[in-house]
């Protein structure tokens, strides 16, 4: 696979959002920035699925639901809207666990993830209160 994974349209113009090309044994990706930074934060949630499934883990969330991601399995969801947040968080490992890290006294309030598990990745759905965050490490 090669070429513009997402392109922006407006008009009857288009421009390439998010590319991607094979050269040598490596793939480099051409992400196009916009001249404002703020407006990434107004992406469309299917060009964000987009996003995330080829830089980092796969989330699907609405914009303004950011991923922070560490190198010990741990990673923190925060959200900047104003209404709780529907998400799932795809990993790609059969069987994992997802633990919340944050004490119980710091959680915004009793906190429910649906798991579902396939042999090649596991699905953790949940919900983010407005202006909250969660930290999860993945086991």
């Amino acid at each position: 696979m090669r070429g513009e994974l997402v392109s922006g349209l407006s008009g009857s113009s288009g421009c390439p959002f998010l590319l991607l090309a094979r050269y040598d044994e490596g793939t480099p990706y051409i992400l196009s920035v916009p001249e404002n930074f703020g407006d990434l934060y107004y992406l469309p949630r299917e060009v964000l699925r987009v996003m995330r499934e080829v830089f980092i883990m796969k989330e699907d969330a609405p914009s303004k639901v950011c991923l922070f991601l560490y190198d010990d399995r741990a990673f923190i969801v925060e959200s900047s809207l104003p209404h709780v947040a529907r998400l799932e968080i795809v990993v790609r490992k059969g069987g994992a666990e997802l633990s919340n890290v944050l004490p119980r006294a710091e959680r915004y309030f009793r906190e429910s993830v649906h798991t579902v598990k396939a042999e090649d990745r596991t699905i953790f759905q949940t919900v983010l209160m407005p202006y909250s965050h969660s930290v999860y490490r993945v086991g």
